[in-house]
């Protein structure tokens, strides 16, 4: 199983999701972090529940917290609707040196966003348009790469890779949205994926109400480059 069990009991899963692993798949032969589980959690013939509360786009990592019944799976959505469940992402990104900013300096970008087939693009705000709202900081630079920490306020389809990109801030290794510099970066430093992971996933424990944060540390060895 490529999925892993980072926190379990008797309501809900916390699990690590590979990045080029999808999140649940459409397609009746391709693994994905659901059918996994299933198996997983699979007594003789009974199919075991599961509610996911969010996903992460199939090339990216990191963390889902994943429902083992429905009044979990409505108290988790709750959660993400009203923001008491938190979700903190690390990337790595192209920055060019005349706009490096100000390290660990919050900077909100507030746009609004629509999708057009299998990309998210930013718009000024018209009918169909959703608003899209992140913080982001650059904790380390070197060169034109530099450690960026990404805290969403919304949960939009692409929206880390398409707010970031558009604001000339690229994710190295994302080739739908990155530019030829970013590529270019990210092949010189080894990018295996898009340098993105939801590493950090705060949420209230659906029983006891209790603060419950999960973290995880990137797989993706461009981030190595600042591991010193």
């Amino acid at each position: 199983m490529r999925t892993e069990i980072v926190y379990e009991d008797e309501r809900l899963l916390v699990v690590y999701k590979p990045a080029g692993l999808a999140t649940e798949s459409a397609r009746v032969n391709q693994a994905d972090v659901v059918s996994e589980l299933k198996n997983y959690l699979s007594h003789g013939t009974k199919i075991p529940y599961l509610g996911l509360a969010h996903r992460l786009d199939q090339p990216v990592e990191g963390l889902l917290a994943v429902a083992k019944d429905q009044k979990t799976a409505a108290g988790l959505t709750k959660q993400l609707q009203n923001g008491q469940m938190k979700k903190s992402y690390r990337a790595v990104v192209y920055v060019p040196e005349e706009t490096g900013g100000t390290l660990n300096e919050p900077v909100e970008l507030n746009d609004f966003l629509v999708k057009e087939g299998g990309r998210a693009r930013i718009v000024t705000a018209v009918r169909g348009a959703q608003k899209a709202v992140l913080t982001y900081r650059l904790q380390k630079v070197q060169g034109n790469a530099a450690l960026a920490r990404i805290d969403l306020e919304t949960g939009r389809f692409h929206q880390i890779r398409c707010q970031m990109a558009a604001h000339g801030l690229p994710l190295l290794g994302d080739l739908k949205y990155g530019s030829k510099e970013s590529l270019a970066l990210g092949r010189k430093l080894q990018a295996k994926s898009i340098a993105l992971c939801a590493d950090t996933l705060t949420l209230l424990h659906p029983e006891t109400g209790k603060k419950l944060k999960v973290t995880v540390e990137p797989r993706n060895e461009v981030f190595q480059v600042f591991s010193t």
